[in-house]
């Protein structure tokens, strides 16, 4: 008789375990799917952070080109300034002394021949 009732707790206790396994099951299914939303939203809100910091970061990026293709126009247009300035103070100090140079010439050509001293005053004036 032990041996039927046994069986028959045993039966029980096996049947009240399934019904408990089964009930956890559900509640695993059930956390698992809600954590499965979160992830979801939590994915989604990243992706929408990112979009947004990339566009500003591309804004910011076609600023900052704008930003430095004026900066280089300026600096081109200032060198070529300087390099039009430079070019005349070059000139006009090459000039100086090829002048320099050109009197000196006719002074030393004027003193080779002592006959020529209206030439040495012209040189000297």
């Amino acid at each position: 008789m032990m041996d039927k009732e046994q069986k028959k707790i045993s039966k029980e206790m096996i049947e009240e375990m399934e019904e408990v396994l089964k009930e956890k099951k559900e509640e695993v299914k059930k956390v698992l799917k809600e954590k499965k939303e979160e992830l979801k939203k939590v994915a989604k809100e990243m992706d929408e952070g990112l979009k947004k910091v990339t566009k500003e970061m591309n804004e910011k990026l076609k600023e900052f080109e704008g930003t430095i293709k004026q900066a280089q126009e300026v600096l081109d247009r200032e060198l070529r300034d300087l390099s039009g300035d430079g070019v005349k103070k070059i000139t006009e100090a090459d000039e100086k002394p090829l002048e320099q140079a050109m009197s000196c010439l006719k002074l030393e050509e004027a003193l080779k021949d002592p006959a020529d001293a209206p030439a040495i005053a012209q040189v000297l004036n």
